[in-house]
Parts: structure tokens; C-alpha cells; sequence
């Protein structure tokens, strides 16, 4: 059974939502949310956040970057995108697990849901080559620089070294670590510190490199409670 909350800033359309999938068999649906207050209340309780594009003032890329940092593990899928490889991307990088394009049908909809829930992504063609164009051009930019990041070095890396590693790579600052792990400031630039001095480098930006294998070899730990 998946467990599916639907977030629609308007509510009646929420609930039109909820209702059209609560038909299928394999689909619970756990709730309708109109906020992102609400939204992190109970998308712990999840399987799969199914977020409308449509949210004003990109409230859809917020509100996905917002439960990545809550470390909430329930997928997100957003529906109702255009046909905008710049915007699919946009999101895909915000954390989105999956999308549906605007004018997708009920089949591709709940095709899609399926598939993120089991871990799978669901893209187009083209959508692939422009993600695979993006890592190619990221490689670059490192070469360039000299950046060729050894990745026995993550070896060297404690769980939690790891964990503000990944934050790193996201552009995180210091503070914005602090409250994500909810350890001290301190604390945070101590594991900063070792982490530069135990990959080698001189800044964040260089290690960013680095973050960047973090999910292509197997030396990463499971994080720390």
C-alpha cells in the first residue's frame, strides 16, 4: 500500500485529487495539505508527497528543498509541470524524486507514483541527456580547476564527516548544518575543518568534488544517529 498526502494550495482541488486517487486499490491516501506547515506534519507518515506546481511564489521548489533538509524520507513527486527541460531540472535538483507534466494523464499520474514509491524515476529522453549534460558540464568545471578528487578518500571520513559533506555539496552554510544535524556551530566547523584537511583540499568549493561521488561509491556509512 502507498501512503499519499496531496498538497494543493487550494483546498477543494486537493481534495478532488485525493479523491480520484483513493480509487485505487494500492493507494492510501493520508491526507490533503495546503501549507507547508502542514505539509512536514504529515508527510512523516508517508510514502509518497505528491506537491502542485502550481504553488505560488515557487512554493513547490521551497517546499521540497524544505523536507529534504527536515531528512524526511517520504518521496516527493511533483505534478503539473510545463514542458521546460530548464524547469524539470530546476526541480530534480531541488530534491524532487519524480514529476508529471501538466497535460500527463490519470495513467501516467499514478504510473508515476508507482514508480517513485518503489525508488524509480520516470523521465524523458531528453530530460535524461539534459541531466547527463549537467554532471558532464559540473566534471568539466572541476577538471578545469584541477579538481580530479580521489574517492578512497572518503574512506578516511567518519558517518557524520559524511553527512556534512553531502550538506556541503549542497551549498549549505555552517549554520544551516548546524540546525540540519542540530549540533553545535562549533561543532560543525570542527568536522568542516577535518573534512577539508582529510580530502586534501583548500576550500568548500573544492570539495564539492568530492560530495559529488558521494552517491556513486560504496564506502559511504549509513549516517550517524
Amino acid at each position: 500500500m502507498i501512503r499519499l498526502l496531496v498538497v494543493h494550495e487550494a483546498r477543494v482541488f486537493g481534495k478532488v485529487i485525493a479523491a480520484a486517487l483513493r480509487q485505487e486499490p494500492d493507494i492510501q491516501i493520508v491526507g490533503t495539505a495546503t501549507t507547508d506547515a502542514i505539509a512536514l506534519e504529515k508527510a512523516g507518515a508517508c510514502d509518497v508527497v505528491l506537491v502542485c506546481s502550481s504553488r505560488p511564489d515557487d512554493g513547490m521548489m521551497a517546499l521540497t528543498k524544505t523536507l529534504r533538509k527536515a531528512e524526511v524520507t517520504a518521496k516527493v513527486l511533483v505534478m503539473g509541470l510545463p514542458h521546460s527541460e530548464e524547469v524539470i531540472l530546476q526541480c530534480v535538483e531541488a530534491g524532487a524524486d519524480g514529476y508529471v507534466l501538466q497535460d500527463d494523464s490519470m495513467e501516467e499520474l499514478l504510473k508515476n507514483i508507482r514508480a517513485v514509491s518503489q525508488g524509480e524515476a520516470l523521465a524523458s529522453p531528453t530530460v535524461i541527456a539534459a541531466l547527463m549534460s549537467r554532471v558532464a558540464k559540473l566534471a568539466e568545471l572541476h577538471a578545469e580547476m584541477g579538481l580530479n578528487p580521489d574517492a578512497t578518500k572518503l574512506a578516511d571520513l567518519t558517518p557524520r564527516e559524511r553527512e556534512v559533506l553531502a550538506l556541503i555539496g549542497g551549498g549549505v552554510s555552517n549554520q544551516e548544518i548546524c540546525e540540519h544535524l542540530t549540533i553545535e556551530l562549533g561543532t560543525v566547523k570542527n568536522h568542516v575543518h577535518s573534512v577539508l584537511q582529510k580530502l586534501g583540499v583548500n576550500n568548500r568549493w573544492e570539495a564539492t568534488a568530492y560530495a559529488a561521488l558521494l552517491n556513486d561509491t560504496a564506502v559511504c556509512s549509513p549516517p550517524s544517529a
